[in-house]
């Protein structure tokens, strides 16, 4: 939660929630993308 809250960037935030390795940080913040777009239907 501090990673989120803690950044000036959401999705870095989120990013950095998983890992602050930028390519592992670009996979999760897709992932949590598509999870988000998918449990609102727009697919």
């Amino acid at each position: 939660q501090r990673s989120v809250l803690g950044s000036d960037d959401f999705w870095k935030g989120v990013g950095n929630y998983h890992s602050r390795t930028p390519d592992k940080n670009y996979r999760y913040k897709h992932r949590v993308w598509n999870s988000l777009k998918e449990v609102r239907g727009q697919q």
